[in-house]
């Protein structure tokens, strides 16, 4: 399992000062307050949990080494077995965030997506021409088929969710909180201008594995990916750069050999924050074909 999360914590220190003991040989490694706090999240009580943690994993006092894996990033979040996005110890604001979420019925999900085809860029004298042009008209086969994959991949997420329940053992499930709207605006909000959110790194974390391998995480609660998408659609402030374009721009990668330009995603990401400006390229390279 492959953690997302930030070295800072919400108040902003990013200093190595919690010990981890690593057992086997009595070592210790300095780690961030925020590392720390999420490690002790992810721990299972009853087994061992393996997972990729880069203040565990990479060397941090070898440039070396950091260059090296930073290339291998994208392929350690894709690979996971999971990606679990830690965001911060909770509150009793984010609690309540969290089991309204979690007691949304599936059915009633809103997941921000514009499908998975683009417009088609060929030349004027080539033979394709033509049938680009009827492409990439507007109410044309493009949004059409844009329309009908948008419903696929909504009935086939609430299919999946309804099969994986059935074969789930029943349990009791407290009634969801009802929020009013402006509280739950405002609660929105409040999550979404944590740290977590901001940073630049987590782009490509969260937006290269499948959704469906994601969870996220605050405090102790969890919810899935998809319900965190629920989220994003309910921000009120959707400008550029905002977390609502951004997570639209990501949903919207596809496989194969579209093409996506560096300077449109930096221009989309320019907001986010990172410690070594020259992270504001590297951390968006493995999102851009």
């Amino acid at each position: 399992d492959a953690l997302s999360y930030t070295w800072a914590d919400e108040s902003g220190d990013s200093n190595r000062s919690e010990t981890l003991h690593c057992v086997k040989d009595d070592s210790k490694l300095c780690i961030t307050k925020n590392c720390d706090a999420a490690l002790r999240r992810l721990r299972l009580s009853d087994k061992e949990r393996r997972l990729w943690v880069d203040a565990v994993c990479i060397n941090q006092d070898s440039d070396t080494e950091r260059s090296y894996q930073v290339a291998l990033m994208s392929d350690i979040y894709t690979n996971a077995r999971q990606v679990i996005a830690y965001t911060g110890e909770g509150t009793t604001r984010t609690d309540l965030l969290y089991d309204w979420l979690n007691g949304i019925d599936v059915a009633d999900l809103i997941i921000p997506s514009l499908g998975m085809f683009k417009d088609v860029d060929v030349a004027e004298d080539s033979i394709l021409y033509r049938p680009a042009q009827v492409w990439n008209g507007p109410g044309a086969a493009k949004d059409l088929a844009n329309e009908i994959a948008v419903r696929f991949e909504r009935h086939w997420r609430i299919g999946r969710e309804r099969l994986s329940t059935t074969f789930k053992p029943q349990r009791i499930v407290p009634e969801p909180p009802v929020i009013p709207e402006a509280e739950l605006s405002q609660l929105v909000s409040e999550y979404f201008s944590r740290r977590w959110f901001k940073r630049v790194w987590v782009l490509q974390e969260v937006s290269l594995p499948d959704l469906s391998k994601t969870r996220v995480i605050c405090g102790s609660k969890i919810t899935t990916a998809e319900r965190a998408m629920h989220l994003v659609s309910l921000l009120k402030t959707q400008g550029t750069g905002s977390t609502t374009q951004v997570f639209m721009l990501l949903r919207q990668r596809i496989s194969g050999p579209r093409i996506s330009h560096l300077l449109d995603i930096l221009i989309e990401t320019r907001h986010r924050e990172c410690g070594d400006p020259r992270d504001k390229i590297f951390g968006v390279l493995s999102i851009v074909r």
